[in-house]
């Protein structure tokens, strides 16, 4: 049975009932608080768009695991050896009889997102201005706001597996465990899209002669697919916290150690990336010590991703317009056709990109650019006819790529700008 937490802050110790078994226990606090009709959202027609992957690592087994993880992060040369003699044995090696660490069964909701934002860029050492485009593909977005569980990316390297991956639904009777379900109180386009602009505007990326100012940014594609993953959550003590991943026989391991306010992502060991960004100038990903394309993943982190988690809104966030929004879509339906799109988009900006930094180059003057085989090196001459000879049919192609959706909101927009 599927049961949704309704959340209310305490100060003090909670006692819930733990995967259905006849025993209290001690847990953190709930330190968020959704609101009823936010929880009552996942009911709604709209659950067609919510996926979730289904549980695969046993209840008997997901123990073991904790147990292990625990061991090893407190006692990391007994837990090596412990976990190297594991592989030779193709068994999880036991680390006590009698475990003190409870754990819970859940389901936490989170987003996955795909974008691409333009911007002007202009070149510090002779103040000539261009047109970037960035791109980032399965961004994660924390679809809550419970402390410390928000802060925990699952994204890269975890890999999503899409066929396996089924409709959500809140009257699922196949498991007889009690999963505690979170409810959606956040989505990226209030927390993430709607600040991208005030947060790039004058942004300073680069050093010496690859120094760039940002300005001007504009989100030109964005769409967002809302899924749940299953855990088991363990509280060890009072501070700290291991969730494994139920998705898989092999999951991945989070354990919470809480240190300064201000570094939350980081008291997660072993947290995935919580975004990869690529921009349309090659030249971006060279440098030293970090490349530009490195300094502006952490400061959209820093300016855009932590600062919506830090800033404590929840009470200004409206509700999540299921319905309404054609961006919040399932993930199986749509995922591969939108990133095909945004791909071919990024590689009609960079060509377009690359002609204007060949038409000041020598044609025999060897370059880094995207060729047919990706990044490579040629002639600032081969490139050019390479580019041209193949321009007029990336456009057509894209043209044809462009999803309906796509076509169908920008229309919209364009018509209620109008009015």
């Amino acid at each position: 049975m599927l049961r949704f937490i309704a959340n209310r802050p305490s100060h003090h110790t909670k006692q819930l009932w733990i995967s259905g078994r006849s025993r209290l226990v001690t847990i953190r606090p709930f330190s968020c608080t959704p609101s009823i009709h936010q929880a009552n959202n996942i009911n709604s027609p709209d659950t067609n768009k919510i996926y979730a992957l289904p549980f695969k690592l046993s209840p008997e087994r997901a123990p073991q695991v904790v147990e292990l993880a625990n061991y090893i992060t407190e006692h990391k040369i007994l837990g090596l050896f412990k976990l190297i003699k594991s592989m030779f044995m193709k068994t999880l090696p036991q680390v006590s009889d009698e475990s003190r660490i409870q754990i819970r069964k859940a389901y936490l909701p989170f987003w996955y997102y795909d974008m691409a934002i333009k911007a002007n860029v202009t070149q510090e050492s002779n103040g000539q201005e261009r047109e970037l485009l960035g791109v980032g593909l399965n961004g994660f977005w924390t679809g809550h706001t419970w402390d410390p569980m928000c802060y925990l990316s699952f994204g890269f390297p975890i890999q999503v597996d899409a066929t396996a991956l089924k409709p959500f639904s809140p009257d699922d009777d196949d498991n007889d465990d009690d999963i505690e379900v979170i409810p959606f109180t956040t989505d990226p386009f209030q927390d993430l899209e709607d600040h991208v602009s005030d947060a790039l505007e004058g942004l300073r990326v680069g050093d010496g002669k690859q120094a760039v100012t940002l300005s001007q940014a504009e989100t030109v594609f964005s769409a967002a697919y809302p899924l749940y993953f299953p855990v088991y959550i363990a509280q060890v003590d009072s501070d700290t916290v291991i969730v494994v991943g139920g998705q898989s026989e092999n999951p991945p391991v989070f354990k919470y150690v809480p240190k300064e306010q201000q570094q939350l992502q980081r008291s997660w060991l072993n947290n995935s990336e919580w975004l990869r960004l690529d921009v349309s100038d090659p030249s971006w990903r060279v440098g030293l010590p970090v490349s530009p394309i490195q300094q502006l993943c952490k400061m959209f982190a820093d300016k855009v991703v932590k600062a919506q988690l830090a800033d404590g809104r929840d009470n200004e966030r409206k509700p999540i317009p299921w319905n309404d929004d054609v961006r919040i879509q399932a993930y199986p339906d749509h995922e591969k056709e939108n990133k095909g799109y945004v791909g071919q988009l990024f590689k009609v900006w960079a060509q377009q990109g690359m002609l204007t930094h060949l038409d000041l180059m020598d044609g025999n003057k060897k370059t880094l650019g995207m060729g047919k085989n990706g990044l490579e090196m040629k002639s600032a001459g081969q490139f050019k006819e390479e580019i041209l000879g193949s321009v007029g049919d990336d456009l057509k192609k894209l043209e044809e790529m462009e999803p309906q959706w796509l076509k169908d909101y920008n229309n919209k927009k364009i018509s209620d700008g109008s009015q």
